[in-house]
């Protein structure tokens, strides 16, 4: 296949991954409006969590390792969003167990990690998509907006894909 051919599937692949999370967002609340922007400034939350994932992310060995990886970072960044004195409390037991040890401390680390890199980052994330593989391996995030996506949204202007 040449670089062209593989760019062009990409392409659909990340749009038909974006179409996903849209239909997603709107059959989980069908009936509100959903207005999907931009972000504005600043680097994307998509890569900002591959930068928070990226030293268990180049220790992966393969592609299930390698989502598994930034599965765990979006929990870790929701973790870190919804900041509380204890952050395993509340928290799934079959999950925790599941993790086991090892996987809690990558979890405290990429928290660590996110407070450390993106302490003005606030918003959660509400939904997101793993598409690619190897080298092209890429997630789609929606996100809840910041106060000042809210108070800065233009109701007339024309929805715009997620980011």
């Amino acid at each position: 296949m040449g670089k062209a051919s593989r760019e062009k599937r990409l392409r659909r692949e990340h749009l038909a991954a974006q179409q996903m999370l849209v239909e997603r967002a709107q059959r989980s609340k069908p009936d509100q409006p959903i207005k999907f922007i931009k972000r504005r400034t600043g680097p994307k939350v998509s890569e900002m969590l591959v930068e928070i994932a990226k030293p268990w992310l180049a220790e992966a060995r393969n592609d299930d390792h390698r989502k598994m990886v930034l599965v765990m970072a979006v929990l870790a960044w929701n973790m870190a969003v919804f900041q509380k004195p204890d952050l395993w409390e509340g928290m799934n037991p079959e999950l925790v167990e599941k993790l086991g040890e090892p996987g809690r401390t990558i979890l405290d680390d990429m928290i660590a990690s996110k407070l450390d890199l993106y302490p003005e980052e606030t918003q959660a994330i509400q939904d997101y998509e793993i598409t690619g593989s190897g080298d092209n391996l890429r997630i789609d995030v929606l996100y809840s907006p910041s106060p000042e996506d809210i108070k800065n949204l233009d109701l007339d202007k024309p929805e715009s894909e997620p980011r």
